[in-house]
């Protein structure tokens, strides 16, 4: 008993997790059977005491049901019942009293819903296992993917008596996520006993193998950027659908081959408090009731049960960041109600600057108050900011955009407009560059770390500018290349100033002018003018000097004038 109790404190505090926990208890338990009953009386005492999470009890309960008296072998068991749902009998139920096959009732070249194949099964978690699946209906299809992932809840989950019900709507909210950073949740339903989510199949690995096989010692702010701004993206979305995710940790992030970030397992997100009580309320709140987080990642305000609160996901991001820069928890994966009873602070990151090493001590910060209030503002400590105001345009372009707007009044405004703007444009773009004023005054060398810094930058710039593909939605497009937190305009406005004459930045600056002109010109053709004439002033934005971009607004303003007349 001791020994336990010694495992369940390494628990409570965050250092072993709850499979680790349960595989403890299944050892001891093969050992000292006869202990079985009074060590399941312990642990409800100290549930019932508040000492204990109700998740834990429930994930172990079914370690002490009594072995059947006689059973067939796993194997033999496993090929009935494939057997059984291969021929669409009455299916078994979910889990078995022996708890040597409990967790392993699903088994590859099992049938579930009449339409989904087990492949293999991906891993198991406190909610419940996962497996690749073929579903059927693609495969009849054709459908170049045919795999999905489907989740399979455990029965401590469903066989809560509103479990279905409240996940159900858990999993239609994580379905409204639609973003390139989340999973795809596709489906929820039930199959007899058996409770299950259907979503996108992805190939590469979890973060927390990422983080096992990779981050030993740490890695490079560079190498660890792209991946946290993948993550950040998809809570920032969240949050603006007003979704907290709740269980942010490494084994809910998948890093896929094509280097893509995926958040994984809203199923027990919940929703920030609306002022409107008459909204989408869930009856059952999974995350409240059975209490479900993960210690290390956890908030203190998650562990006294307030309201849900964007500021818990940053705590918990702010702990995977550190993870990833030094190849360790921040706290030895104590959670933050043990942190905060012992006044821990974490260990400095050498290879951040300060201003990096304080953004990500604020995220890490135990009270809500003192904590980074958003995820743009987080991801904002790691990556150069731009100090000029988002949508400031020269005297010159807005002049243009007054201009554009009286096309739209009569075609007999467009020419006497166009003519004006474009001497503007055209005269600015003569005016002495302040680098040419000062070149009988060189500038100080550059110092290695300012070097390295730029070096950084650039590379981050070429990693966002990936994701601007031609498949990229038009507001993400935006988003990533000018509107969003540290975009690479925002970069590379930083990296020259730095060194004006940067070629790297200046070729880049006109690769995100030319994927605007671009995306522009296929809105253009599809007859989406309003939208191709904002693109193509986003690109103004960035290269004002661009003559090509000039002749495109000046054919897209044609093309306007005579749509509204």
């Amino acid at each position: 008993m001791h020994e336990l109790s010694n495992e369940l404190g390494r628990f409570i505090s965050g250092a072993i997790d709850l499979d680790q926990l349960r595989a403890v208890f299944r050892g001891y338990l093969n050992q000292h059977p006869q202990e079985r009953e009074s060590i399941s009386r312990w642990l409800r005492n100290t549930v019932e005491e508040g000492r204990l999470s109700a998740t834990v009890w429930l994930t172990l309960r079914d370690l002490f049901d009594p072995p059947a008296a006689t059973l067939e072998s796993p194997r033999s068991a496993m090929q009935s019942k494939a057997t059984v749902l291969a021929r669409g009998q009455a299916q078994p139920p979910l889990f078995e009293p022996d708890p040597e096959v409990a967790c392993e009732t699903l088994v590859p070249n099992m049938v579930v819903k009449e339409r989904f194949l087990l492949v293999e099964r991906l891993g198991r978690g406190g909610m419940g296992q996962v497996f690749k699946a073929l579903d059927r209906r693609r495969q009849e299809a054709h459908d170049r993917q045919p795999y999905i992932a489907l989740k399979v809840l455990n029965r401590e989950v469903s066989a809560h008596p509103e479990s279905f019900m409240a996940l159900q709507r858990e999993a239609r909210r994580a379905s409204t996520l639609a973003h390139p950073n989340v999973v795809t949740v596709y489906d929820f339903d039930r199959d007899g006993s058996r409770i299950y989510m259907t979503m996108e199949y992805l190939e590469g690995q979890g973060l927390d193998e990422f983080i096992d096989a990779r981050c030993s010692d740490g890695l490079p702010l560079a190498e660890v950027l792209p991946i946290i701004r993948g993550v950040a993206m998809a809570l920032e979305y969240g949050h603006q659908k007003r979704i907290v995710h709740c269980d942010l940790k490494p084994g809910n992030i998948f890093v896929c081959n094509d280097g893509t970030v995926k958040v994984l397992d809203f199923g027990i997100a919940r929703l920030i408090q609306s002022t409107d009580t008459r909204s989408d309320q869930t009856l059952f709140d999974p995350a409240l009731v059975l209490h479900g987080l993960t210690p290390a990642y956890a908030s203190l305000e998650m562990w006294k049960q307030a309201a849900p609160d964007p500021r818990d996901d940053i705590y918990a991001l702010a702990c995977v960041t550190y993870e990833l820069l030094s190849g360790r928890h921040p706290f030895d994966r104590q959670s933050a109600k043990i942190v905060n009873e012992r006044k821990l602070t974490p260990k400095r990151i050498p290879s951040l600057t300060r201003d990096q090493w304080e953004g990500l001590k604020q995220g890490l910060a135990l009270n809500r108050e003192d904590r980074t209030p958003s995820v743009g503002a987080f991801l904002g400590a790691f990556t150069p900011q731009s100090r000029l105001k988002k949508y400031a345009l020269p005297g010159a372009v807005a002049g243009l955009l007054v201009a554009v707007g009286a096309v739209a009044v009569g075609a007999r405004y467009y020419r006497v407009a166009v003519e004006d703007s474009t001497m503007e444009v055209l005269q600015c773009a003569q005016i002495p560059k302040p680098a040419i004023t000062n070149a009988q005054q060189p500038r100080p060398a550059l110092t290695a770390e300012q070097q390295q810094e730029i070096d950084d930058h650039i590379a981050l710039a070429r990693d966002y500018m990936l994701d601007a593909t031609p498949a990229t939605r038009v507001e993400d497009l935006k988003y990533i290349l000018s509107d969003g937190p540290n975009s690479v305009t925002d970069i590379l406005t930083a990296v020259l100033k730095m060194d004006p004459s940067q070629r790297d930045a200046l070729q880049l600056q006109t690769d995100v002018a030319n994927v605007y002109a671009e995306r522009a010109r296929s809105l253009a053709n599809e007859r989406r003018v309003t939208e191709a004439l904002d693109l193509i002033r986003y690109g103004r934005q960035v290269l004002p000097s661009s003559q090509e971009l000039l002749r495109l607004e000046q054919s897209f303003c044609r093309m306007d004038a005579l749509a509204h007349n």
